[in-house]
């Protein structure tokens, strides 16, 4: 691996870094923003003939799995220090 890459920050973090924990804030706000076009995807998919029906169920399935992505983030927001 070259030298440079071991210096450089890991890309999901350096944005945030010294931010009083704003990644966390921003990513529960990502996921709550994201949610209704999830909903509508799902619902699209679900009137659709030419979706099989096991991606329906999937569609379907991972709505209430995205309650979880929302609580960690917040605990994450939640849990940092702030300045």
């Amino acid at each position: 691996m070259p030298r440079v890459w071991r210096n450089w920050p890991s890309v999901p973090h350096w944005p945030f870094r010294g931010r009083g924990g704003s990644g966390g804030a921003l990513a529960a706000a990502l996921f709550v923003a994201v949610f209704p076009a999830n909903i509508q995807m799902t619902v699209s998919w679900l009137r659709r003939a030419r979706i099989s029906p096991a991606a329906k169920v999937i569609a379907v399935v991972r709505l209430p799995l995205q309650i979880p992505l929302v609580t960690e983030a917040v605990k994450v927001w939640r849990s940092s220090p702030r300045r």
